[in-house]
């Protein structure tokens, strides 16, 4: 089967961190698919990420790790819709995918960080074991914990009702952790959540 081509806004991105390895001119005069030309250049990686997306497990996850943890990430970092995706799957409770996203939020910032978290924050309320345990693990600092587990998605910033229901959901999925590593994060977890729903009920006369 042909691969797509990339969408315009993924060339242009990786046209600008092309630029900065002088192959950009080599892309371009050939004609070549961005994408088709980054899988010849590292077709390890390459196929890595596309099996990462398409399955997101374990064996996965350690492929992806193996290929080049580093320049892999790249696939993601300049593709809005690849790391939508990737993004999707980490609400949707994937653990590898979580772990992935968990281990690179540190190379993102502004709205890529901001929609991370949001899908961590999703996450927690399907397995919040594992995302606890990012902390007790270092993948991420215990205060980003704090902060992943209060953030909703944009859809509902005006519907405090639909808030409220979320973080209650969040709630009781660390209130039935008992882990005893994990109870530390637990509870600065609980103090976030309920911190946030007694702003929600204030402002909203809740």
């Amino acid at each position: 089967m042909k691969r797509k081509d990339m969408s315009d806004s993924c060339k242009k991105a990786f046209a600008s961190w092309f630029m900065g390895h002088q192959i950009l001119a080599v892309v371009f005069a050939c004609g070549f698919s961005l994408e088709a030309f980054a899988g010849e250049t590292s077709p390890r990686c390459y196929g890595a990420v596309s099996m990462f997306i398409q399955r997101a497990d374990e064996k996965s996850l350690a492929e992806l790790r193996a290929a080049d943890p580093k320049e892999c990430w790249i696939y993601f970092d300049l593709c809005d819709d690849r790391r939508g995706a990737l993004q999707q799957r980490v609400a949707e409770g994937n653990r590898p995918a979580a772990t992935y996203l968990a281990s690179k939020l540190k190379l993102l910032d502004g709205g890529n960080l901001e929609d991370a978290m949001v899908a961590l924050g999703q996450f927690s309320e399907k397995d919040m074991e594992s995302f606890l345990a990012f902390a007790r693990d270092h993948v991420l600092a215990p205060e980003t914990i704090s902060d992943a587990v209060v953030m909703l998605p944009l859809d509902i910033a005006d519907e405090p009702a639909l808030q409220l229901g979320e973080i209650v959901k969040r709630r009781n999925a660390a209130a039935k952790v008992s882990d005893e590593s994990l109870q530390e994060y637990r509870r600065s977890v609980l103090v976030a959540l309920d911190a946030v729903t007694l702003r929600i009920k204030k402002n909203y006369g809740e």
